[in-house]
């Protein structure tokens, strides 16, 4: 008998974006209206 591997592969908002105000996640895909990430440039600079 084989078993079938479930998993879960519904689209997901990535973590970094999470609470961004630059981007916005329609439930597919992350958007983000800059080029540079505005969060890892803030943690660049501690």
């Amino acid at each position: 008998m084989i078993k079938a591997i479930v998993t879960d592969v519904r689209p997901h908002q990535p973590k970094k974006c999470a609470g961004c105000v630059w981007g916005r996640w329609d439930g597919i895909k992350q958007y983000c209206s800059r080029v540079n990430c505005i969060k890892r440039m803030k943690a660049e600079k501690k």
